[in-house]
Formats: C-alpha cells, sequence, structure tokens
C-alpha cells in the first residue's frame, strides 16, 4: 500500500464511505424480504471495521451508533440494542486498528471472523432467538461468512479509495 492509502482523508472518500453503508444497509434489507432468509453478517459494521482501520484520524463511533440505531429499525429490534453492540465492538476495533492494518489480509479475516462471532454469541444471548436445526447451522455460519466476505470487501474498497485518491 501507499502512503496515500493509509494516510487517507475523509473528504476526498465521502461518497465511498457513504455508498458503503447504503449498500451494506441495501443488502441486509434485502436479505430480509427473502421468503427464508439468509443469516448474513451485518455488513455496515464490517464496512465500519474497515473505515476503522483505514480513516485514523476519526474515531467511528458515532457512525457506528447511527448504524446500530438503522440496524434496529431494520430488523425491529430494541431500540438501542444493535447500537449497543455496533459501539461495543467498534470500540474494539479502535484499540487495535493501527496493529490490525499491518495484519496480512487473511489475519485480518481470521480476526474479523472472532469479532462477528463474539457478537452473535452476544446477540443470541440477549435476543429470545428461537432457531430449529436448520437454521441454527446458518446462523452460528454468519461469522465464517464475514471472514470470507471480508476479503473482497477490502480489496475493493482499496481499489476504488486508490481510484478516488489518485484523481
Amino acid at each position: 500500500m501507499t502512503d496515500r492509502i493509509n494516510d487517507l482523508e475523509f473528504r476526498k472518500v465521502i461518497w465511498l464511505w457513504l455508498f458503503g453503508y447504503f449498500v451494506a444497509l441495501t443488502a441486509n434489507a434485502i436479505n430480509l424480504q427473502l421468503t427464508s432468509p439468509l443469516f448474513l453478517p451485518p455488513l455496515a459494521l464490517l464496512i465500519a471495521f474497515f473505515w476503522a482501520s483505514h480513516l485514523i484520524n476519526a474515531s467511528h463511533l458515532i457512525s457506528a451508533f447511527v448504524l446500530g440505531l438503522l440496524y434496529d429499525g431494520l430488523y425491529q429490534s430494541l431500540l438501542g440494542m444493535h447500537a449497543l453492540l455496533f459501539v461495543v465492538f467498534m470500540f474494539l476495533m479502535l484499540r487495535i486498528r493501527l496493529r490490525f492494518r499491518s495484519y496480512r489480509i487473511w489475519q485480518q479475516a481470521l480476526l474479523i471472523t472472532l469479532y462477528i462471532l463474539l457478537y452473535q454469541i452476544i446477540y443470541y444471548w440477549i435476543t429470545p432467538i428461537q432457531l430449529d436445526e436448520h437454521s441454527i447451522w446458518a446462523y452460528w455460519s454468519a461469522p465464517l461468512l464475514a471472514g470470507l466476505l471480508w476479503i473482497p470487501i477490502v480489496m475493493s474498497f482499496r481499489w476504488l479509495t486508490r481510484i478516488n485518491v489518485t484523481h
């Protein structure tokens, strides 16, 4: 990576920042409209993790809180539940973001898998989710899907950011 990518300015990537969150929220909303929805990881949280590790001049806690409130409305859950979880996990990411940036992409994916697994455990503990035999495998495979999705998310956002910053 070049220094331009490591030292991003928010004003140069604001459209990409908003677009990423919009696409993530839309994907989760479309998933909910399916007759048998998949257990997708919170895609906006993955995008927020990316921006937290690349835009180091901001704390990202307010955006995590707002995204959590949007997820509360999307999933019709207790207001503030996702917001609290998003802020807690964003805080954990902010604590290690400089070290996280230096990891290889597969190491980052493993750490994201662990974070989303912890998110799923806490979410399962807080909410009274009733899972049958088929959906329990899908629910607990969402962290693995998050780790697999991390690689294309990072590659595409790095590419889009590189295009945007150099032009």
